[in-house]
């Protein structure tokens, strides 16, 4: 339905996008605190620090920045013809929306998989529907209940991973697919997708190894490492993985190591400490 009441209407305009953008906005900010909220129940606990620095900051940056470029985005852009194959034509290519993007949303960034995808998929004119991880249930429940005081269903909807709902939400007809999460979930996403020939956006994690150099001071390399490894609790799919350390150095990395968790998180039940969200 919500496939259908997009391709019988006529392309948005600018001033229509960016009023959805501002909306989009004003969605976030209106809730700031109850969208931490949500998300620190899912974790079990997870820093406000860290949702508003990794997430929300970011999010509302990127709707500013679209907002200024939109205008240029959405003008028609000349392209090349051979005038030798065809002397009297003109070519240009004019951006339009593809109609209903369908995006599948990871647990370690609830807020940013989800606002990041649909300022883009707003900017292009596009309705979006939205999956929610199984370990997202509180911000899904949340995203889900608010979602109609600022956007019609035809427009933005949202749902709750209940039922083993991921397989069947990939098979529906969308005329985009924006995934994030593991290879292994990707390729049966691919395989969904490929029955009805969606195009699919794939953004995967994986294998992230660290190498230090020889002349790199050891010191630094494990300031910066643990920095990473640290935040959020090291649950980013392109944080280290495993490291490579120089022959003889690695008890001085391990040390450090050792010292800068214990200055930087002297209790880890404080709220500082983001917790591992669950034992897989």
């Amino acid at each position: 339905q919500q496939r259908q009441a997009h391709l019988a209407h006529p392309l948005s305009t600018l001033a229509e996008r960016k009023a959805d953008l501002l909306q989009l906005r004003r969605y976030i900010l209106d809730h700031q605190e109850a969208i931490c909220d949500a998300i620190s129940a899912d974790y079990g606990h997870r820093s406000r620090h860290e949702t508003m620095l990794m997430e929300l900051m970011p999010v509302i940056s990127d709707i500013q920045a679209t907002l200024k470029h939109l205008g240029e985005w959405m003008k028609p852009q000349k392209r090349h013809v051979d005038h030798t194959q065809m002397p009297f034509a003109k070519a240009r290519l004019i951006p339009q929306p593809v109609g209903v993007v369908g995006i599948v949303v990871p647990w370690n960034f609830p807020l940013a998989m989800v606002f990041h995808p649909l300022t883009c998929i707003f900017a292009a004119g596009n309705n979006a529907m939205v999956k929610m991880s199984e370990n997202s249930n509180h911000c899904a429940q949340l995203l889900k209940e608010l979602a109609p005081r600022y956007f019609p269903e035809g427009k933005l909807a949202f749902f709750a991973d209940e039922g083993g709902r991921g397989p069947a939400f990939t098979q529906l007809p969308f005329d985009h697919i924006f995934f994030t999460g593991s290879p292994a979930t990707g390729k049966a996403v691919m395989a969904n997708a490929a029955r009805n020939l969606t195009p699919v956006t794939l953004e995967l994690g994986g294998k992230s190894p660290c190498v230090v150099a020889p002349d790199f001071p050891i010191g630094l390399a494990a300031d910066r490492i643990m920095w990473a490894k640290m935040f959020n609790a090291g649950q980013i799919c392109t944080n280290v993985d495993y490291l490579f350390l120089p022959e003889g150095k690695v008890d001085a990395f391990v040390a450090e190591a050792k010292r800068l968790c214990n200055l930087r998180y002297p209790d880890i039940n404080s709220g500082d400490y983001t917790a591992v969200i669950d034992q897989r």
